[in-house]
């Protein structure tokens, strides 16, 4: 089972938007309820929340970077405390077209 508030505080501290944290609170509830297998990823509109089976999770979230491209940030989010959340990978996966 993943804590919600664990989830969000990270977010937070990271500066994600209300927008993020709404579609993160759908993952963990919906993840709650059917306890998928490790690795298994659950999707609410940009955003993406996987288990390791450590209990630790990884976050993705797709949005426009600030230089105009479509990115993925993977933020990697430990569930005992140990340490901080971080973002563990940041990469531009499209190019917007005008």
């Amino acid at each position: 089972m993943i804590n919600l508030h664990i989830i969000e505080n990270a977010l937070l501290t990271l500066s994600f938007g209300y927008s993020t944290i709404r579609h993160v609170t759908k993952c963990v509830r919906y993840h709650n309820r059917i306890e998928p297998q490790a690795y298994t990823p659950v999707v609410s509109g940009n955003v993406s929340l996987s288990r390791a089976p450590s209990g630790d999770c990884y976050v993705t979230i797709q949005q426009i970077a600030d230089t105009g491209e479509f990115e993925d940030v993977e933020v990697y989010v430990p569930v005992d405390g140990s340490s901080e959340p971080y973002v563990c990978k940041r990469a531009i996966y499209a190019r917007c077209g005008l």
